[in-house]
């Protein structure tokens, strides 16, 4: 799946079909867009000394992501992405230090006390946070069909985790006929208890068209 190629990008960026008439005419002033709160894709807590944010990654900026990596491609290429990436809905869950409590340090590190914990830890976030994850709509719930950690080698103290739900194979709509989602992390590794992040569908579907194609 294209995303994983794209996912260090998103570390820091936010996209998906719009249904406004509003456009952004940069990349620049689209991520601006995109990472304000008040405008709904983004979502944090503070638990614990930790910082939990989850940002929601819409499909034209996926497709955007993988077109700027094609040397050339034509509409129909770029059209083929959209009706890919819009059967799903992808999520970044990023967990840091509270900088606000200038609390530094990896948080692989946090509350481990041994090698054998440390181990287990990198472990379960690299190959178990599918299980800690569900996705709550109106209709039913959903569990990621992909996760990937983000891998950093220790230069950076939080850590990064995409999430891709699919919808059911009986109702290929059912995920999107919403009215919000509920993004829930219960936390096993870090303290964090069980924690919810809700995302109305109205701020997704009042997403800017990004109209600088062109550019790629």
């Amino acid at each position: 799946i294209k995303v994983i190629y794209t996912f260090f990008y998103f570390s820091f960026t936010l996209l998906s079909p719009c249904t406004n008439n509003r456009e952004v005419s940069s990349l620049e002033e689209y991520l601006k867009w995109l990472n304000d709160q008040d405008n709904g894709l983004v979502k944090t807590k503070y638990v614990n000394g930790l910082e939990l944010t989850i940002k929601y990654l819409p499909v034209e900026y996926l497709v955007y992501q993988d077109l700027k990596n094609e040397k050339s491609h034509t509409e129909n290429y770029k059209d083929s992405l959209v009706k890919f990436y819009e059967k799903s809905m992808t999520f970044l869950m990023s967990i840091g230090p509270d900088e606000r409590k200038q609390q530094g340090g990896d948080i692989m590190f946090q509350g481990v006390r041994n090698y054998k914990e440390y181990s287990e830890r990198v472990y379960s976030m690299n190959f178990d946070m599918e299980q800690f994850i569900t996705l709550k709509t109106d209709k039913r719930e959903y569990t990621p069909v992909l996760s990937t950690l983000e891998n950093v080698y220790g230069l950076v103290a939080k850590r990064n985790i995409i999430f891709v739900f699919v919808p059911s194979k009986n109702n290929p709509k059912d995920l999107l006929e919403t009215e919000k989602y509920d993004f829930v992390y219960e936390d096993e590794l870090f303290g964090l208890g069980t924690n919810h992040f809700v995302f109305n569908k109205n701020d997704i579907d009042n997403l800017p068209k990004i109209n600088f194609w062109y550019n790629i």
